[in-house]
Formats: structure tokens, sequence, C-alpha cells
């Protein structure tokens, strides 16, 4: 009989406590997440409606403030539908926006847009400090709808372990417009433009108040035109008809690139990522689909620790009339101190490069010892970090591993003293510093599919990184470029890089294709023209295969110490621009080593394997080299 009571007072005790959890559960719905460590919230308990009608971005900026204050393992869980977001915006495009479908009033009201140009828009949600945190869909039928297309859609600022994965993000109106070429007008620099059906006209605000004002025009079969024109820049319309747009260029020499009946995409471009990481750390991305955006996709800026991006696919939306995706590059990664893992991927129809990974320089603008410099910005430098100094005049490496002793602001003091250098007022006059300690060194990007866009396939200036197993296709600018880019200015000057397995399929096609490469390992100094001395160390170029390439195969200038071993390329068209090919130039370099290489066309119009330029033949060695060669052909060619 004890027993039996003690196993009834138990009982009543239980009873008790779960009447307690249910009140605590209809109270503080967030409570849930606690339960035996699962930390699961809904953003349907905190308002929002996957209903396409209901804007859910105070639900969403809740359910993020919630998880942060629960800690470190919190799983916010999207439901199948999809959630409309918006952005409040500055008040200059506010009241822009509420005078938009100008029809007519273009030219009337050019001069103020033009003067409230440049906004640092918003994103609809901010989430700053937060660690620990999953936002996570159901797959595709998840879907995130920003309906500002100014803005980001998700931006987060020093936080860490955050992890998106399985849903959509997509704009509605979408970020730009898209139509067809129905006149051209070389005399005068003009071309006539009538927008498709279903998308907005250029009278709309975001055309008008953008970042940059451009477009690319594609052919009928909606591919970069072989010999196409990369970018038009375009800051001045005027409405013609109904849906029918004259575009006034801005170099008018381009109008001879285009055709009556190519396609064209006009964006509204702003410097705001579909996702934005500033200052963050740890972060994984999941089986993310983005199929517009206003800038790049992804951005990734001055984060720490793994940056790991499996399964992103950037592209028009499926089962749309949309012939583009988003307005900017795909993954876009500044500064980071570990190089990020780039896998899986799939990038098609973005106006810019797939991958892009670099620093930004620290310009000197004042020497104030030999151990001591002041910058313009000290861009991530910390005390024990490790320095290249360039001198983009002449592309040279002045110093490399030089250790940063001390940072106080703008001021640099060096562990050692460093002679010579040169200050001025920005990055083409004065010598810049590289942060090798946060340059996205040891990055990886395998595995994925890229092409049809206007853009590099994979741009690197980096150190240590690998470059394998992708299909990299119809790309205008190249597949692959390792290099430095004193003028933009991105760098450092990379080394010891590892290009291997990959696939590539008619890339540049730009009009100034046929002096490119395919693959192209260059240093370069300011006005795009090439380094004064062997700048890049360490290059492996193997087991790739080719198909209809540019001017070259495979192209290196200013390189020191690389293996080009076991690739293949071959021509399988006979409509390309030009009639004369090469296979590998050899410009300004040394100690080469090409071991495996074979050029396969059956129209015979190759002009040489293998082509030297300022690179003397005892600083190479060859092996195993074949070519389908034109009846002036040579093997080996050496050229002034």
């Amino acid at each position: 009989m004890k027993n039996y009571k003690q196993k009834g007072n138990r009982l009543k005790v239980e009873k008790i406590k779960l009447l307690a959890l249910s009140i605590l559960l209809m109270v503080f719905p967030g409570f849930a997440s606690v339960l035996g460590g699962n930390k699961v919230i809904r953003v349907e308990d905190y308002g929002a409606v996957a209903d396409g009608k209901t804007d859910c971005t105070e639900a969403f900026k809740k359910a993020f403030a919630e998880a942060g204050k629960m800690g470190p393992g919190v799983t916010i869980q999207l439901s199948q539908g999809r959630y409309l977001l918006s952005a409040k915006l500055p008040k200059a495009i506010a009241e822009a926006s509420a005078v938009s479908n100008l029809e007519g009033k273009h030219q009337e009201d050019y001069k103020l847009f033009k003067q409230v140009n440049k906004f640092n828009g918003p994103s609809c949600v901010l989430v700053e400090n937060t660690k620990g945190v999953t936002l996570a869909g159901v797959g595709q039928k998840t879907e995130v709808i920003s309906t500002c297309p100014m803005a980001g859609t998700f931006e987060f600022r020093s936080c860490s372990s955050i992890v998106m994965r399985e849903f959509v993000i997509d704009y509605e109106p979408v970020p730009f417009t898209q139509g067809k070429i129905v006149n051209v007008d070389k005399g005068v620099g003009t071309f006539d433009y009538q927008i498709d059906d279903g998308f907005s006209p250029l009278s709309e605000y975001w055309f008008e108040l953008c970042d940059s004002k451009w477009g690319v025009p594609f052919d009928e079969q909606r591919l970069f035109r072989q010999g196409g024109v990369s970018a038009i820049f375009s800051d001045q319309w005027e409405k013609l008809e109904d849906r029918t747009w004259r575009m006034n260029m801005n170099q008018k020499e381009k109008v001879a690139g285009l055709y009556v009946g190519d396609r064209y995409i006009h964006f509204a471009r702003t410097h705001n990522a579909a996702i934005g990481y500033y200052g963050c750390a740890e972060i994984s991305l999941e089986n993310i689909h983005v199929y517009a955006s206003p800038s790049a996709s992804t951005v990734f800026y001055q984060c720490e620790g793994k940056v790991h991006i499996n399964g992103l696919h950037t592209k028009p939306r499926p089962g749309s009339k949309r012939i583009f995706g988003p307005n900017a590059d795909a993954v876009h990664c500044q500064s980071l101190r570990e190089g990020p893992i780039i896998e899986n991927c799939v990038v098609e129809g973005v106006a810019d490069d797939a991958v892009n990974v670099y620093a930004a320089p620290s310009v000197i603008t004042e020497i104030i010892t030999s151990k001591q410099v002041r910058v313009n910005k000290s861009n991530f430098l910390r005390k024990g970090d490790i320095i290249q100094i360039i001198r983009p005049s002449k592309g040279d490496i002045l110093q490399a591993g030089i250790e940063v002793a001390a940072v106080d602001g703008n001021t640099i003091t060096f562990v050692r003293p460093v002679d010579g250098l040169k200050a001025g007022e920005n990055h083409l006059k004065g010598d810049t510093i590289f942060n090798l300690s946060a340059s996205c060194n040891g990055f990886i990007v395998r595995n994925n599919i890229f092409g049809g866009f206007r853009g590099r396939g994979v741009l690197v200036r980096s150190h240590h990184g690998l470059i394998e197993n992708n299909v990299i296709r119809y790309t205008s600018g190249q597949g692959i470029a390792v290099c430095n880019e004193p003028d933009w200015p991105e760098g450092p000057i990379p080394a010891d890089i590892i290009i291997r397995n990959n696939v590539l399929i008619s890339v540049y096609r730009d009009q100034v294709q046929q002096g490119q490469g395919a693959i192209q390992v260059t240093a370069y100094k300011i006005n795009y023209a090439l380094a004064n001395n062997y700048s890049v160390h360490k290059v492996v170029i193997e087991n790739n295969r080719i198909i209809d390439s540019p001017g070259y195969a495979i192209l290196l200038q200013g390189v020191e110490d690389a293996k080009v071993a076991d690739n293949l390329v071959q021509f399988v068209a006979n409509d390309r621009v030009y009639q004369k090919y090469d296979g590998i130039k050899l410009e300004n370099c040394r100690n080469i080593s090409i071991n495996g290489f074979t050029m396969v066309d059956q129209w015979a119009r190759i002009d040489s394997a293998v082509q030297l330029k300022g690179t003397k033949k005892e600083h190479i060695s060859l092996e195993n080299i074949h070519a389908d060669l034109q009846p002036d052909g040579e093997m080996i060619r050496e050229v002034k």
C-alpha cells in the first residue's frame, strides 16, 4: 500500500509538471526550444505567414533576436510556402519610389535622380552579434521573397556559427529588366530596346537610383555572343513608345558589337547582396538557391574561421520567362582569414564572376620611418599578420613575409625595417600592402558547374589554393584567372595554386578573346600591363580538358616555377570568330615544365602548340607535345 501511494504521488507531480509546461508553451512559444536540448523555433510563432501576401520582415527579426538570446544551437525553422520580406528605404529613395513609373518624365527628373544616387541601401533582415543560429527551410518549397529590388535580403554583422540551408531567395519585382534589341544606330551610338511583357520599365525608381547603370547583350540562343561586348554602360535613356526605349551608350564605339535580335539585360545594380556576411566567423551555406539579387548572391567580408558553401545555386528562376539571375558574383570573398570551401554549386546567368577570392590593399600614404608607415585603411591587419608589399607601377613584390609588429589605427609598424618604400595618394601611386594572413589563403573550389554568364568562372588573387573537378562553360571572360589586379585594386600577387581535372568549354567569348587564355595566370602592373618581373610563383596546371578555347588555351605571363602536365585541347565548333589558334603562351616566364600537351583540330587551324615571348628556351622543358598544325604552323614558335 505504501508503494502504491508513492507511485500515485509521483503521478500527481508529473501531471502538475505537464500542466505547467503547457502553460509555458502557450505563453512563451520560444520556451519549446530549450527542451531536451532540441532548440527549434518557428517564424510562425512570431507572426510570419508563408502565404506570399503577408509581410514577414518583423517576424524574421524577432525570431533571430529570440534565437540570439537563447544561446548557440538554435534552429529557426521555415515552412513550405513564400515569405515576403521588405526593407525600409532611405528617405530619398522612398520619395523617388513614390513617383516611379515616370513614363516620359525621365529627362526632366534625371538631374534629381543623379544627385541622390549611390545609396548604402538597407537589407531586409539585419542580424548582429548573434552566435550559433541555423535558418532552415524544407528545400525549394520554401521561398524567401524580397519585395525591394534595391535591398539585400539577409545581412549578418559580427555573427558566428551561422548556418543557412534548404531554401530559395528571390525578388519580386526583380532588380533587372530584359528584352530584345530592335534597332541599332551605329552612327550615333544608340540602340532601341523592347522590354518583354512582365518586366519592369526603365522608369522605375530602382533603375534611376541604382549604383551603376549598365547591361549585357546575349545572342538569340541566349548565350554570350562570340566576339561580343562584355558590358554596355548607359546612364541615359528615353521612352519611344509602349515598352520600347532608346539607350544612349556611354562608350559609343561598343555599338559595333550589337545586333538586331540580340537579347539585352539591363541591371538595377546596388552594393547589397542577397546574403552578406561582414566580420563574421564560422559560416555554412547548404543548398541555397538564389534566383535574383541586386548585387552578388553571397558576400563574405573580413570573416574568420571556416566558410563552407555547399550546393549554392544561382541562376534564372526555373520555369519563369527570365533569362537572367543575380546581378553580380555568385560567391564574393574579400579578406578572409581562412580560405573558403566552395563545392557542388551551379552558377548560371549572372552578371559577374562565379567566384572571386582576394584581399583589398592598404595603400601607403606616408613613410614615418623604415619600420612604420601610415596607410589609407588598415583593412583587417593585426599584430602578427604576414604581409606582401607590392609596387603597382611595376607589378613587383618589394617584400614578402614581413610580420606586422603593431597596428594603431591606420599606422602600421613592421618587425624589421623595409627600405625604399614609396608613399602615394591612392592605389595607383603608392606602394600597397596586402595581408597574406587574410587573403582567402587555402581556398578550395571543386565539383562545381559554372557557365552561361558575363564574367569569369574562377578569379583568384590568393595563395595555397585548389581548383579541381569543375565544369566551366560559355563565360565572357577567362574560365580560370589567377592574377593580381592593381587597377581595380585587388590582390595579392598569387602563388602556390593547383588547377587540375577541370573541363572548360568555349570560355572567354568577349571581343578581346584572341589575346586571352581559357586558363590564364598573369602578374599585372597598373594600366593592365604585364609586370616587369616573374611575380607569380608555383603554379600547377594538370589534367584539364579545354574545348574551343579563345586565342590561347593556357596563358602564363610573369610566372616562375610552373608545371603544366597532361592537358588536352580540342576544337569541335566551326563558327569561331578567329581562324588561328595557339596552345600555350609563355610570356616573360622561367622555370616552366610542360609534359604532355595535346591539341586536336580537324580543321587544322593551330598556329603553334607552344608560343614563347620574352621567355628563353633554356628556361623551359618540353616533352610529349602534339598538335594538328596548319600548313605553316610550328610546334614551338618564338615571337617578339
